[in-house]
């Protein structure tokens, strides 16, 4: 008996501890609390947003973008994009999703009949939290009539405007069935899997940690190691050990990707990030923030040796020639660092320093790029900071509150001093009254994601000048940033139609940088205005790129000379030349020339002489009120220009 069931017996040894550790697993996930069983949930699903967000990186290079109501990866439209959000959820069992703004453009969320909620809504206290706040969200949310475990992270374009959301979950329903089948998988692989687990599921593990927790183009940590290590930082800097939080952009590289294309961009980034890394010491902490922008955490003893660190990696890149072989090109590139310290009295928020260089690197680059800005008192009201974001509150009141105010300055034809047309200038009520000037607040506006409103709301205030004033003909700026934005374009055509304007009393000015860094899009701007029947005006030009092959692709009418040139050109005969030469090159592409600046007699004089036909500047008219404006031309009140 014994000898004829000898297998019987050895394979009931051989599955006793297998079916008493499947037992015990089994009683153990049975008795875990609901509480508990939430924890482990939610520590996946935070696990699963970073690995999600990384791979979805990997899939699509290049920064997130909302455009005319859609959102891009790169230059991949995400709407109706199922692919990501199957992926991630395929690798991790969760649902997956991607909004635009609070709404659904595409999920792996499902409602009862199999239909994809593209289109429905995040819960409110989710938008305020993560879209409002910038903040990530972990927790239980209501989708749709169904209550999930979710977490929740801000997508942010290239200025760092909250723009989308990046979301995984799981329903409530399934969250003990996930515990009970993590229990039984360990519980069924026995033993076992203690030795194969070591060997198999730990390099997995430690692969799936890197993905989460780097950038694999450059190999860097990403903003989520960044994180994590910076409020460690803090942590240590109230101990009294100082960090310096460096936020470096490379100047001009957005002309570097149109010009040359993404993957020589990509390339480019890869070579600046080695040669970061080649200056700073084993324990300093280089991240890849997105983009063209890098962070660094580095330990010091002070100001004076952060600044020290800051000079030599700005230096390292303004100091060599970054050949990619092939295409066999030459780079010079340059860096602008925003530069905050880390001490003891300042904030325990990692946003706010984060913020704070931020706005370091956006004053490095209006002090003319190529800089090191380093920005000090966080909590002190008078600091550059605590400026500019009273700057930024300013510029969303007097959007809410319409405290903005419009000044007009002529453009004269100077054979007849005739008022050809206006251009409208914006300025902005301080919080004491005083009229505070555009170069004080709209390059903030530029860096905080407000410009594209602003220009809204000039040309919704120039359409009703105009219809108010039939004798007016008024041109309006147009900044970089909204060349991008069709809905601007679609207000003008709107505006046409509801305010029976005619489309030749309105005209548009885009500078030259912004046309030829910009070029597609600002052609098909000008190509569109110039459909309607409106007028347009290349500003500032000779401080861009002055590519005459371009200029003479763009259907401009007017090239405005920059007041640069033009305001010495009595007593500097270079200038002069330049500006006859800039009048010949006008002409010859077919386009009228402006000349800036006309501040005196003898400058006016010399245009005159050089034929250039129309001038702009106090010696011919400063800007003023329109009421100010009626008052001196009161023909301008009923007959057209």
């Amino acid at each position: 008996m014994y000898t004829s069931n000898n297998w019987k017996f050895k394979l009931v040894l051989l599955l006793l501890p297998i079916v008493g550790v499947a037992f015990l697993g089994s009683i153990a996930a049975i008795f875990l609390s609901k509480s508990d069983i939430y924890k482990l949930v939610e520590s996946k699903l935070r696990s699963d947003l970073a690995i999600g967000y990384t791979l979805i990186d990997q899939l699509y290079p290049g920064p997130w973008v909302a455009k005319n109501g859609k959102l891009y990866k790169g230059d991949v439209l995400m709407n109706g994009n199922y692919m990501p959000v199957d992926l991630v959820s395929h690798l991790t069992g969760d649902t997956a999703t991607i909004f635009l703004g609070d709404v659904r453009v595409t999920t792996s969320v499902r409602d009862e009949t199999g239909k994809r909620l593209v289109g429905t809504r995040v819960a409110p206290a989710v938008a305020e939290r993560v879209l409002k706040q910038g903040q990530n969200y972990y927790g239980r949310a209501k989708i749709v009539n169904r209550w999930y475990l979710t977490a929740y992270t801000p997508l942010r374009d290239t200025t760092g405007k909250v723009i989308g959301i990046w979301y995984v979950g799981v329903p409530l329903s399934q969250a003990n069935t996930l515990v009970e089948k993590a229990a039984l998988s360990i519980v069924v692989t026995g033993l076992v899997s203690v030795f194969f687990g070591t060997l198999l599921l730990l390099p997995l593990l430690r692969r799936e940690h890197y993905l989460a927790t780097h950038d694999p183009m450059t190999r860097l940590p990403n903003r989520y190691a960044l994180e994590r290590k910076l409020t460690k930082a803090i942590s240590r800097a109230k101990r009294g050990q100082r960090s310096a939080l460096l936020f470096m952009d490379i100047d001009n590289f957005k002309f570097i990707n149109d010009a040359f294309g993404h993957s020589i961009g990509d390339r480019l980034l890869t070579a600046v990030a080695a040669a970061l890394r080649k200056e700073l010491r084993q324990q300093d902490f280089l991240a890849r923030w997105g983009g063209d922008e890098f962070v660094v955490l580095v330990e010091v003893n002070g100001d004076v040796e952060a600044k020290a660190v800051a000079e030599r990696l700005r230096q390292a890149v303004e100091g060599r020639d970054f050949h990619l072989s092939p295409p066999n090109y030459t780079f010079q590139l340059s860096l602008s660092i925003g530069l905050v310290m880390l001490n003891k009295e300042s904030t325990t928020d990692p946003q706010k320093y984060l913020s704070a260089a931020d706005i370091a690197l956006f004053m490095a680059k209006e002090e003319g790029k190529n800089k090191v800005v380093c920005l000090t008192g966080l909590d002190d009201p008078a600091s550059e900071l605590n400026k500019i974001n009273r700057t930024v509150a300013l510029i969303k009141q007097a959007l809410k509150e319409n405290r903005f105010v419009l000044f007009l300055q002529p453009v004269v034809e100077l054979s007849t001093g005739r008022v050809v047309h206006y251009e409208a200038l914006i300025r902005l009520n301080g919080e004491d009254g005083a009229l505070i000037a555009p170069g004080a607040f709209l390059p903030v506006a530029e860096r905080f994601g407000l410009i594209s409103q602003i220009d809204h709301w000039v040309i919704n205030s120039v359409f009703n000048i105009l219809q108010a004033h039939p004798g007016l003909t008024i041109f309006v700026n147009i900044s970089g940033i909204s060349l991008a934005d069709n809905r601007l374009l679609e207000f003008v055509e709107a505006m046409l139609r509801e305010k029976g304007v005619s489309p030749s009393r309105i005209g548009f000015e885009i500078t030259e940088t912004a046309a030829l860094r910009n070029f597609t899009q600002a052609e098909l701007w000008m190509r569109r205005l110039k459909a309607l029947g409106c007028h347009i005006a290349i500003d500032d030009f000779g401080c861009g790129y002055s590519s005459f092959c371009y200029l003479r692709a763009l259907p401009a009418d007017y090239l405005k000379i920059d007041g640069s040139f033009v305001r010495d050109i009595d007593t500097n005969p270079t200038n002069r030349a330049i500006v006859e030469a800039m009048k010949t090159v006008a002409h010859a592409l077919g386009k009228e020339a402006i000349a800036e600046f006309v501040e005196n007699e003898s400058v006016l004089a010399i245009l005159q002489a050089y034929s250039v036909r129309y001038g702009q500047g106090y010696h011919l008219g400063r800007p003023a009120p329109l009421a100010e404006v009626l008052t001196a031309s009161p023909q301008e009140k009923s007959s057209a220009t």
